[in-house]
């Protein structure tokens, strides 16, 4: 913004927010809740008596002669309910569009959304928490950003559309349950800098024939590549720590390392 009549240039201050439940208010959409308990809850979101389908979340808006930036994409904050997402079991949207100032996305907050096909996730972003896609299941592709140094517990469990994903070199663990029953997964690119696989990590990824474990994992969860259809797994010496059924009914592996427990249930082993 510029002043008319000098040329010095005033910056334009903004008030960081978290895309919740009032800041949709604030830019026209309605959004409400229903549910018969917490194991069927459901969020509908709606402008103009219409229900939402493609939602292009702005970078900043101004409200009441305020302006602000939305950096999160949040929970939906009712006294009862303050853990669950905002977008929680919507099933009308089919596009999300996050705009470049978001950091972070927050915890469960695409949850159950059952028909989202297109997220656009920004460079920006560097957390993706816990369940934050959790049963996305029309996801078929997402691109995970660079910057990215936390996906967290279950972020895309049971995405059983999602076909390949790459993980940032920055991430230094794949946490419990992330991609788990990811059930068309055919590809995954894991970077030299994870040093733990956890738990249930790619159980039940049904369609995973081919991961190549780099040197730097030094821990395997429990299940984690559970009833993979890895036809030859190869476990590299710096792997200590491996836990239970964490190769149950793989075909066959291949590990020379000191880990006990050997061969957590894979089928053959040399």
């Amino acid at each position: 913004m510029l002043e008319t009549n000098n040329t010095k240039q005033v910056q334009q201050e903004y008030i960081e927010v978290t895309l919740d439940e009032n800041v949709l208010k604030e830019l026209g959409y309605k959004l409400t809740y229903k549910a018969k308990g917490r194991s069927n809850q459901k969020t509908s979101l709606s402008k103009n008596g219409k229900h939402v389908t493609i939602l292009d979340i702005p970078a900043i808006y101004t409200y009441k002669g305020k302006n602000y930036k939305i950096t999160r994409i949040g929970i939906y904050d009712n006294s009862n309910l303050i853990n669950d997402g905002i977008f929680r079991g919507n099933h009308s949207l089919r596009t999300v569009i996050i705009p470049d100032s978001v950091t972070e996305i927050g915890d469960m907050a695409f949850n159950g959304c059952n028909s989202l096909t297109n997220v656009t996730i920004p460079d920006g972003v560097t957390k993706i928490r816990d369940g934050a896609f959790y049963c996305c299941s029309s996801l078929t592709k997402i691109t995970i950003p660079s910057g990215v140094t936390e996906i967290g517990d279950g972020a895309f469990y049971k995405c059983s559309s999602l076909t390949n994903i790459t993980i940032p070199d920055g991430v230094t663990e794949i946490r419990d349950g992330a991609f788990y029953c990811c059930s068309s997964l055919t590809n995954i690119t894991i970077p030299n800098r994870i040093t733990k696989i956890g738990d249930y990590a790619f159980g039940y990824c049904s369609s995973l024939a081919s991961v190549t474990i780099p040197d730097s994992v030094t821990e395997i969860g429990e299940d984690a590549f559970c009833e993979c259809p890895l036809k030859n797994l190869i476990i590299p010496d710096s792997v200590i720590k491996i836990h239970e059924y964490a190769f149950c009914n793989l075909p066959h592996i291949e590990y020379h390392g000191t880990a006990i427990g050997k061969p957590w249930y894979a089928l053959s082993m040399n």
